[in-house]
This record gives structure tokens, sequence and C-alpha cells, in this order.
């Protein structure tokens, strides 16, 4: 297809039909490299597309096609950045891609899918300055987010990606407010969050991943003794009911007993109970998407326990060795 369309784009240089679908050809080139883990050549391919997206914005500025597809070519560049660890450069990028997106939408403020594109692009960015250790613009930026999701949730409430959307916003930013120590906010913000979740998860419960989602939820909630025992009960029944429906995966049915443990402290007081779901974090985080996220959240609350000496000397001891497991899990994140 490639060899194609690059004879058309030669004998026509001035053809957008032809020079688009060799931009096609690199972004499906680069997509399988990069699945491959070749990010050096798909780096090569992404931006052989870019030259080719802004050349077609050149020719035709107000093809909105043209414009969204020169975005891609930002996101697609910067993901390579991020995964080979090059954090300026994949900031550059997303960044470059929020302008062209915000251009976009500038040209037409019903396009619910531009929109919707700004959002994700805002948590792009403030995942890396996160990376960078810029808490406070990563929360900015996840905040930015969240009057943009409202009034896409609002204008359709049935749109369950949306909705998810917002139930992770206030989720990441809590995240980040744990890691700086202030667990109010952090509290304040899982409890929308969960709000969220709750709505998502009932308007379809044979979905797995939204069960499970709000499973993450509630446990997060049990970290700041928040209605504990209820949580982790439900945890546990929800659980045992999707291993014996057959609907999890063997790494999922490792969360059963943990949990089943946790819930076993629960019921010996608020203390044990943290320590128990601390440890289900850790014992987890390489099962999630964000290990580094989910670590973080367990090294911030044993500081937080620590200084209220609310932890034993056995536990006490495990501080140090996560500060450090965490240090490792951020030197191999990309």
């Amino acid at each position: 297809m490639l060899d194609v369309f690059q004879r058309l784009s030669t004998a026509n240089p001035a053809d957008s039909n032809s020079l688009n679908g060799l931009s096609v050809a690199h972004e499906r080139i680069g997509n399988v490299l990069f699945a491959l883990g070749r990010q050096a050549e798909a780096l090569d391919v992404y931006r052989k597309m870019h030259v080719i997206d802004k050349q077609l914005v050149a020719q035709e500025p107000n093809r909105s096609t043209w414009q969204r597809n020169l975005a891609v070519s930002h996101e697609k560049i910067g993901s390579v950045l991020l995964a080979q660890g090059d954090l300026s450069g994949a900031l550059a990028e997303y960044r470059a891609q929020l302008a062209v997106t915000q251009r976009l939408v500038s040209t037409d403020q019903s396009h619910t899918g531009w929109q919707r594109d700004i959002t994700v692009t805002y948590g792009k960015i403030g995942g890396v300055l996160l990376a960078q250790g810029n808490t406070e613009e990563a929360i900015e930026n996840y905040q930015r987010r969240l009057p943009i999701l409202d009034r896409l949730t609002k204008s359709d409430p049935r749109n369950a990606t949306w909705t998810r959307d917002l139930a992770v916003s206030y989720a990441m930013i809590a995240d980040v407010h744990v890691t700086k120590g202030k667990l109010v906010e952090a509290h304040a913000n899982y409890r929308k969050s969960h709000a969220i979740w709750e709505q998502v998860a009932a308007s379809d419960p044979s979905n797995v991943g939204w069960q499970l989602d709000l499973l993450w939820s509630h446990s997060r909630l049990t970290l700041f003794q928040d209605d504990a025992v209820t949580r982790i009960e439900f945890i546990v029944a929800t659980l045992q009911r999707l291993k014996m429906e057959g609907k999890l995966t063997a790494e999922q049915e490792r969360w059963l007993p943990y949990a089943e443990h946790a819930l076993a402290a629960a019921k010996l007081g608020n203390a044990e109970v943290q320590w128990a779901m601390l440890n289900i974090y850790w014992q987890t985080a390489s099962f999630t998407e964000n290990p580094v996220r989910q670590a973080s959240l367990v090294v911030a609350m044993l500081r937080k326990l620590q200084e209220e000496n609310r932890l034993t000397s056995e536990q006490a001891r495990w501080l140090p060795i996560a500060e450090l497991e965490l240090a490792k899990l951020r030197q191999r994140q990309p």
C-alpha cells in the first residue's frame, strides 16, 4: 500500500487524497513497529507522517480532517518519545497537539469529539509533568479536563466514555494530592470520582471492566478509613461472584485472597485495615496500568502514617524498602 501511494503522490504532489493515503500508510506501519518495540523505526515513520500532514494543512488549511491528522501525528511522535524517556520532547509534542486541537475546537464548538480530544491531551501533558516532578502544573492540567468533561456528560448522560473520563480525572487529581501529602484534598476528590464510578458501573452491570473500576474506587476510600468494612465486604463479594461466573483473568483472581485478608483485618480495627489495604496496593501494583502511580500512593500513605506515629516498628521498616522499590520503578518507567 505504501508503494502505491508513494507513486501516486510523486506523480501528482498536489493530490491531497494521495498524500493522505500516504500519511495513513505511514501511521499504520508506525503503529506496528511501535507495538513490536522498534521505537526508533516507529519514530522515523511517524515523523514522515508528520511531514505529510503538515503539507496537507499548508495546501488546505481550513480542512479539519488534515488538521486533526496533524494533531494525531504530534501525539504519535510524543508517545514514542515518552517511551524512550525523552520527557521534554514528549511534552513539546503533546503541547503542539493541544494547540492544533484547540484551533479545531475554535472553528466548531459543537464538535464533541474534538473537545474530548482536548481532555485526553491535557491528561497526557499532566502525566508527563508529573513524571518530571512538576506536581502543581500536573494538577492544573488534570483540572482543565473537568469543565469540558462536565459539559460533555451533561449534554449526554448516557455516554459512558465521557462519564468514565470524568471519574478518572478526579482520581488522577486525588492521586497527585496523595503524593503531596494533602490527604484531605485527596479524599474529597476520590469521593467525587467514586460517585461517578457508581453511575458508570450501574449503567452496565455486565461490563466487568467497569465493575472492577468500581472496586478499585472502593479500595482507595478504605485507605481513608471511609466505611472500610462495608466497602471491603462489597469488594470481596463482587470478586467472588465474578470468579464464579468465570469473568476474571488469572491475575485478577489473585486479588481475591488479598481482599479476604483485608476484610479479616478490617474487622479488627481501622489501623489494621489501612495496613492490609496498603499491602494489597503494593502486591497488585505490577498488575495495574500505572504501577508507579499505585506504588507512589502506598509510599505517600506510609509516610503519613509514620508522621502520625501509627505504624508499628515492624511496619515502619517497610517504608525505606517501599521508597527504594518506587525509585526503581520510576527508573524503569518510560
